[in-house]
């Protein structure tokens, strides 16, 4: 039906603007699909992630843990040494979403602890080294 205008009208009769039923508004204390999985618990454990990045490839290992357990003994559960038998001792702090933490952090439900590598060169050393040779090629000695 063509509408004086030259649009399409709506036929407003058959369908309803009006807000869903109540029966098909899903409950907020309905489990997320997330929280159905063979990974449920109780109420007296969280989920953590513990992630090492390597230059390739990024290792991540999702784990269930005791409420109060520490970043140290989350980083033992997570089977990091055996997976990097190497880099254990390469390993040069720890932090949870970017922000350093200690071996006694006490971590909470969704904390994603992050395992940091060392510097392969000082930051501090390197704009050093950048700025002597912009100056030796301001003054004309390319000599490196």
């Amino acid at each position: 039906m063509r509408s004086p205008v030259g649009g399409w009208s709506v036929l407003s009769a058959r369908f309803s603007t009006a807000l869903p039923a109540a029966l098909s508004i899903p409950s907020p204390s309905v489990p997320k699909p997330a929280m159905t999985e063979s990974h449920t618990c109780d109420a007296s454990c969280i989920h953590v992630e513990v992630v090492f990045a390597q230059p390739d490839t990024i290792w991540r290992k999702t784990l269930q843990v005791p409420i109060g357990t520490t970043a140290r003994q989350a980083l033992d559960l997570s089977g990091f040494d055996q997976a990097f038998p190497n880099e254990v001792r390469q390993v040069g702090a720890m932090g949870v979403y970017g922000q350093h933490c200690q071996d006694d952090y006490v971590l909470v439900d969704g904390d994603r602890l992050e395992l940091y590598r060392p510097l392969q060169f000082d930051p501090k050393e390197s704009r050093r080294r950048r700025a002597m040779h912009k100056q030796r090629v301001k003054n004309g000695n390319s000599a490196v």
